[in-house]
This record gives structure tokens, C-alpha cells and sequence, in this order.
């Protein structure tokens, strides 16, 4: 059984919608100095989702020889459901298959599960 169909979705695109909702109103109840003490961990699930956006919309750049992903802005911590947010939603708008939006989910569920 999938990701999306244990959560009672049948588009994994609204599995992955799901867990962003999840995250960022966690991060949003924590307030900034709570979230600064998981910096590393947001930071990681960041990076992750931008990477597979980037994949998506472009393909592997190292295999393709295609441009790079820029670096994601460091923000203040009150701005990081903002970022998560925008970052996901670059995902879902890439278009990504499915493996990659089960993938996607999986890391905003294990974010989700680091915060307090």
C-alpha cells in the first residue's frame, strides 16, 4: 500500500499537500527560538525537497549536464514554514512522478516527527 493510499489519497500529490499542511503548522505553533533548535533539521528537509523540485523541472543535472540549483537563501526561523511551503509547492508544480512525490512525503513526515 502507498504513501498516498494509507493517508486515504488516491493522487499522492495530495499526500505530499497533507504533510506540508502538518509541518508548517507545527513550525508555526513553535515559535522562532523552538524552531532555531532544529535548524539542521528543516535546513535538511529543505535542501531535499529543492533537489528533487530541481530534478523534475530539469532532470539530473549531473547526468545531463544541465544548470545547477542554487543555493537555497539561509532565512530567519520565524520564515521557515514560508519556505517549506514554497519549496513544496516548486515540487508539486515541477510535476514530479511518483516515486518522487512518495519520496517527498516521506521527508516532510520525518521532519514532522523530529519536531517537538
Amino acid at each position: 500500500m502507498s504513501f498516498a493510499e494509507a493517508a486515504g489519497h488516491r493522487d499522492p500529490r495530495d499526500g505530499v499537500a497533507l504533510e506540508l499542511q502538518r509541518v508548517v503548522l507545527r513550525l508555526q505553533s513553535l515559535g522562532p527560538q523552538r524552531v532555531a533548535a532544529h535548524e539542521a533539521d528543516v535546513r535538511a528537509a529543505l535542501e531535499i525537497l529543492a533537489d528533487a523540485a530541481w530534478a523534475a523541472e530539469f532532470g539530473e543535472p549531473a547526468l545531463a549536464g544541465g544548470p545547477e540549483r542554487p543555493a537555497l537563501p539561509a532565512l530567519p526561523p520565524h520564515a521557515a514554514a514560508d519556505q517549506l511551503t514554497v519549496v513544496t509547492r516548486d515540487l508539486l508544480d515541477a510535476r514530479p512522478d511518483e516515486h518522487t512525490l512518495h519520496e517527498a512525503a516521506e521527508t516532510l513526515v520525518t521532519l514532522r516527527r523530529t519536531l517537538p
